[in-house]
């Protein structure tokens, strides 16, 4: 059993609930609270199908919340029992880690450079920085980051990366599909298939963009991936791995287990201070790559 720990959360941003959803799965619900004000549908509906809090986090609490707005933060703490409303993102005390559930970059930099001098860690939901040069900052200062995309850390993707590793078979190519647009979920691809191959890029070009699609490859040193992102709202993200003799497909189905899985890493990088820090890294500067792809062919 892991030591007790304290984490603090930030929030909130338009379209991320993860201060609902994380808090929740740590914490606990006020049923009736987070009925009434999690304006997230997808997530009352795997909170509520699971059994929560989680198991895994006995020794775990979010015990502060820090937002915007303390309307907000009242609302949030209400329903996942949170019993710290923090007045300024940087009064957070007596915790032993940090989770940022925000999308804005530029204000999670502020975050990020004010408690890495602490040397609190910090997971980050998403995209860390779209500034290169504070990217390689980070990693030359060895900062305690944990994050990238919480699929990277599924069921689905580590049962595939079993099947890949006891057949030993070399991977031909990888399809990727996900809904969204490259800047903001492009992780979701790319960080499953850094842990799929353990392997860094060697080129990133962009082959179209239009309102409807945007379609990436990615070359590695015998193989390539060709990722496909849609602008519609309901698209099923997924990975087809083509090997020597055999294609595995890749559903990400259980939302909520992969969840699970994410904090519950976090949770022993904290304990055993042992942090992903440079492969989120990799996966933050591959975006900017991809990002400036994209504009080369727009043009």
């Amino acid at each position: 059993m892991l030591k007790k720990l304290n984490f603090g959360i930030i929030g909130i941003s338009k379209g991320n609930g993860h201060p609902f959803s994380f808090s929740a799965i740590i914490n606990g619900i006020n049923k009736d609270k987070f009925k009434k004000n999690c304006n997230f549908d997808v997530i009352k509906k795997y909170i509520f199908k699971n059994k929560i809090p989680n198991k895994k986090f006995v020794n775990l609490k979010i015990n502060s919340i820090w937002t915007q707005n303390k309307k907000i933060s009242k609302k949030i703490s209400e329903c996942v029992k949170i019993d710290n409303i923090i007045d300024n993102y940087k009064n957070f005390k007596n915790i032993d880690g940090l989770i940022i559930a925000r999308d804005d970059l530029l204000f999670q930099k502020e975050i990020i450079n004010h408690y890495s001098k602490k040397k609190l860690p910090i997971l980050i939901d998403k995209q860390i920085s779209n500034d290169l040069k504070f990217l390689e900052k980070l990693k030359r200062k060895k900062i305690k980051l944990f994050g990238g995309s919480a699929l990277a850390f599924s069921d689905e993707l580590n049962s595939a990366i079993a099947k890949i590793n006891k057949k030993k078979n070399k991977i031909n190519y990888i399809k990727g599909v996900c809904k969204g647009n490259w800047n903001k979920y492009g992780q979701h691809l790319l960080h499953p298939i850094i842990k799929i191959t353990k392997k860094k890029p060697l080129k990133i070009e962009c082959f179209y963009k239009n309102k409807e699609k945007t379609f990436v490859r990615v070359y590695f040193l015998n193989f390539h991936c060709d990722l496909y992102f849609y602008n519609v709202k309901k698209k099923n993200i997924y990975l087809k791995i083509h090997l020597k003799k055999e294609i595995i497909k890749v559903k990400f189905l259980n939302t909520y287990k992969m969840f699970v899985n994410f904090l519950f890493k976090f949770y022993t990088s904290v304990t055993k201070n042992n942090f992903n820090t440079n492969e989120i890294l990799l996966v933050s500067k591959l975006i900017l790559k991809g990002e400036k792809e994209i504009e080369k062919f727009k043009k």
